[in-house]
Order: C-alpha cells, then structure tokens, then sequence
C-alpha cells in the first residue's frame, strides 16, 4: 500500500481517548500519511451536542473521518473501537484495509462452546457488578474491578484525576458496555466481507477478549490474525511501537525499528 497521499482512521477504546493513540499515529503516521482520530462521544456527550443511538453515531463518526479523497484509507481501531470500526464495514464504509486490536465482540462467541460461554460471563459479570455498584451510589468498586480487568493495571496506581473522572463516569460506562455486550452481529455478513483485516490480540492479555478476537478472525475470509507479545488489552496505548511493528509488514511496510 503506498504511503502517499494515504489516510489512517483511529478509534479508540470507550472510556479513552483519541490522545491515547497518539503515540501509535506518530508509530505509524511515516508510513501510512495522515492520520485522524475522532471522538467516540460517551452518553453525556451525545445528549449535549443531539446525537442518536449509541453506536449508530459513532458509524456515522468513522464514515465522516474516511470520507476523504484518500489512498490508500486504513481503518484502526480498539477495543470498542474495534467494534465500531467492524460496523463501519458492515454499513458500508469503504477502506482498502482494516486493523482490529481486541475488538469487543461479543456476538462471535459460541454459547455452545464451553470456553466462548466462560468469555461472555466474564464480561457479563464484570458489567453486571459495575451496575450494581453504581446504582448503589458506590461505583468506584465496580469501576476499578472494570479497569482491573480489562487494562492490566491496578486502581490505585493511576492517577487521582483520571479515576475520579471514570468514577463520575461510571453512568456512561454502565450503559456503554452494556449495548456493547448486547449488540448482535449479523455473522452471515461477516462472513462475506472481503476487506483485509488484521486481527490483533495481545499475549498478555484477558482469555475473554483472545477469544473474540479468534473468534472474528476466524469469520472474516481475509483476515490475519498476529499476537503482540507481551502486551495486554492497553497494548495501543501502553506499546504503541511493538503493535506499530506487526501492523507495519501487514500493510507491505518492514519493521519500524527497536
């Protein structure tokens, strides 16, 4: 894929932010040209500026971001973001590749599979414990087993600002991952998405979310699938450089370096 003129689409992970992936962009922004990472607004944001349904806007959002005249366009995205950028496929949107890094999809995985079901109650069970808490106008325990669990750091080593703010946010994140959870895939349609995809999961990471990865890889009739050793489900954010250097050969491109 050449890099000129070229346009990379990143989305990030709910509860984060676009500035989180800046140090994959500045990884991969040589290659690749341009890079843009909108906003993926949270409940309150939404309500604020008059935006609908939840993840129907933020389709909207990636389709905006990859409207421009640009070759070739690659779509990024994380965790939730992942999710988001699966849709944008499937709505339609067009890019000459694709990059998933444990995109939370939930719907790949097989109730008749003993480990597929064992993912979905983890994740079932971690929302559920976050809604409980927060209705009980305690969120900061549900909160932080979230975090826990998904991000590979403890609570109380981050910092006071971020952790109230997550805490003051536990509403959105309640319902956030709640539609995520319950979002359901029209798995025949994926089946016949003919983008090349790599698929991304990290060695370190939670059983749960490897699993929908392989799961979706497993779908997508282009797709490859790559671990980035030793990086958990944060691994955009905490080692941008090492999942720059496994997208990079992935889009035709050698390695950036140590």
């Amino acid at each position: 894929l050449p890099a000129s003129n070229g346009l990379l689409v990143v989305l990030h992970a709910a509860g984060s932010s676009p500035r989180a992936l800046a140090g994959l962009c500045t990884s991969l922004s040589p290659w690749v040209g341009q890079t843009l990472a909108p906003v993926l607004p949270s409940t309150v944001a939404r309500g604020l500026i008059g935006l609908g349904e939840p993840l129907a806007h933020h389709i909207d959002i990636a389709r905006l971001a990859l409207s421009q005249a640009a070759s070739p366009r690659i779509l990024f995205g994380h965790s939730f973001g992942g999710l988001v950028a699966v849709l944008a496929l499937l709505d339609g949107v067009q890019v000459d590749a694709a990059i998933l890094y444990e995109p939370i999809v939930v719907a790949c995985l097989d109730e008749n599979d003993d480990a597929d079901r064992a993912a979905k109650a983890w994740d079932r069970a971690l929302i559920d414990f976050l809604a409980e808490r927060t209705e009980a106008g305690d969120p900061e325990p549900g909160v932080a087993r979230f975090i826990e669990a998904y991000n590979e750091v403890a609570w109380d080593s981050l910092p006071e600002g971020p952790r109230r703010g997550m805490v003051a946010g536990a509403a959105d994140m309640v319902e956030l991952t709640g539609v995520v959870h319950r979002h359901r895939l029209d798995l025949e349609r994926v089946r016949q998405l003919s983008t090349p995809i790599l698929v991304l999961h990290g060695s370190h990471s939670p059983a749960a979310v490897k699993r929908m990865a392989m799961r979706l890889a497993a779908l997508l009739p282009r797709a490859q699938l790559e671990i980035v050793e030793s990086a958990g489900h944060m691994g955009p954010v905490l080692r941008p450089h090492e999942v720059a250097n496994v997208v990079l050969p992935f889009l035709g491109y050698a390695e950036s370096g140590p």
